[in-house]
């Protein structure tokens, strides 16, 4: 049975989560369309644009991401603290760069002359303005409008564009966090749409490892459509940092890893998917495994999709599931044996 949103995202659990929507048609969301002929590649740069511009208006960083043809992946973290650190003016003014302000509002910023229950309601708008904010549902619900209107104008047709709402799995642990990083970044190579990380268009991966290097991916609408574009004075957001690089100073926001040891794991992990060897276990694993204390074996089954199928409300391990039940008022959770056998310690699995 579907569970409320209210029961699926919950941030005294966790502010990570993995994020999926896919199209309901045959027609593609990007790539080309085999009925038409078409070629909606282009899609993929304005999808972009707009993950990024929506994690400027939000309080929501991205992690990671790809855009696939009939599908997209994120991964999010939600920066709560910032959003409760706002002023109330700098919360209106960010919910205006996409939505109108009550005129209460508005007259309660701009002159104050105001009775005490007409504060009290203003202020109460307020409130609610920055709890959207800090709301992934809001933000997936300004995005996934955003590409069904766009598409649906182009395709000429009406109707729903998505198959269902957005897929949503609460992230509870670092391990986690790092698996569906990996599994959205290796889209592309999984796919047989690419060979390497660095040359999967459209993944954070390739713009994590070209920032690296000096030469930025830059993501941009056509001239003709930059002047109609509503958020075309908006900056793109850039993507949640690795506390490793020397400028962050670990900010326990950040990702708790160094950006090239992440590189390093996402080429490791796709050349064994690449290669055929998901049964052979290299004699040296990566240092980050090592920390983490997971077999390559389970590693690999993890990082290659086996959370999508193996975890259902939430991804974590057996610790985490349980304090996620009880926060999230379940009786159950079912994905226990799930995390038992991907988190089982590296000495016990040899």
């Amino acid at each position: 049975m579907t569970q409320a949103r209210k029961k699926q995202i919950n941030y005294a659990v966790t502010r990570s989560y993995n994020l999926t929507g896919r199209c309901v048609r045959r027609a593609y969301l990007a790539g080309v369309d085999e009925l038409t002929g078409k070629n909606h590649d282009y899609r993929r740069d304005w999808i972009i644009i707009r993950i990024k511009q929506l994690a400027t208006v939000f309080s929501v960083d991205i992690a990671s991401y790809a855009i696939m043809s009939n599908h997209y992946h994120l991964v999010v973290k939600v920066n709560v603290k910032q959003a409760n650190s706002w002023t109330s003016r700098e919360v209106v003014e960010q919910r205006e760069l996409l939505y109108k302000t009550h005129p209460l509002v508005e007259q309660y910023l701009n002159s104050g002359n105001l009775s005490k229950p007409e504060k009290e309601r203003a202020n109460a708008i307020i409130s609610q303005y920055r709890t959207q904010l800090a709301s992934i549902s809001e933000y997936m619900k300004a995005l996934n409008e955003f590409i069904a209107r766009k598409a649906n104008k182009e395709d000429g047709c009406t109707g729903h564009f998505w198959e269902s709402r957005f897929k949503s799995q609460a992230v509870l642990d670092d391990v986690s966090v790092l698996a569906t990083m990996v599994y959205a970044d290796l889209n592309p190579i999984r796919a047989k749409m690419a060979d390497t990380p660095e040359g999967s268009d459209f993944t954070s991966i390739q713009e994590r490892i070209r920032e690296h290097q000096g030469n930025p991916v830059v993501y941009q609408l056509p001239e003709e459509e930059q002047e109609n574009d509503p958020l075309k004075g908006i900056k793109q957001a850039k993507l949640l940092p690795f506390a490793g690089a020397p400028h962050i100073d670990n900010d326990p926001h950040h990702l708790q890893h160094e950006l090239v040891s992440y590189i390093c794991l996402v080429e490791w992990t796709g050349r064994l998917i690449k290669e055929g060897k998901r049964g052979k276990i290299p004699s040296d694993l990566p240092p980050i495994l090592q920390r983490l204390n997971i077999t390559a074996e389970n590693w690999l089954e993890f990082s290659y999709g086996g959370f999508k199928n193996d975890f259902h409300a939430a991804i974590g391990n057996d610790e985490a599931l349980t304090e996620f039940k009880h926060k999230t008022f379940r009786q159950y959770v079912k994905d226990t044996k799930a995390a038992r056998q991907f988190y089982k310690p590296a000495e016990l699995s040899q």
